[in-house]
């Protein structure tokens, strides 16, 4: 999961640099948002794989404005919004907080399971 957070924020920062550089197709303050964004995933990952309260709100609030960003994006390079591909990274978003969430499930549920061992 953390991997998964931190390859997509990849992605994306990777993708408005390139715009920036090669391409110009968006204007640079929406490379930057989608920059800024993204670059949250990354410290949110370490704090929903280390539990610390937060985390999950804080990487949800990050692919929210990735996706977000996205939608503006996807309406500039192509005059319309590609409805199954900004659905796909929906997807693909909440699939990644449903994995985060199972898991702190878990780890919580092995936890307390632990405690009563004792």
């Amino acid at each position: 999961m953390t991997l998964a957070l931190v390859g997509y924020a990849s992605y994306a920062v990777g993708w408005s640099l390139l715009d920036i550089i090669l391409w110009s197709t968006l204007e640079v303050w929406a490379n930057l948002a989608t920059m800024v964004a993204a670059a949250l995933l990354v410290p949110a990952a370490v704090l929903v794989r280390a539990r610390i309260p937060g985390g999950l709100p804080l990487a949800f609030a990050a692919l929210v404005g990735v996706q977000a960003i996205s939608l503006h994006n996807s309406m500039h390079i192509h005059g319309e919004i590609w409805v199954l591909g900004e659905s796909l990274r929906g997807a693909f978003g909440a699939g990644m907080m449903a994995l985060a969430v199972i898991g702190q499930q878990r780890e919580a549920a092995g936890e307390a399971g632990a405690e009563d061992r004792r």
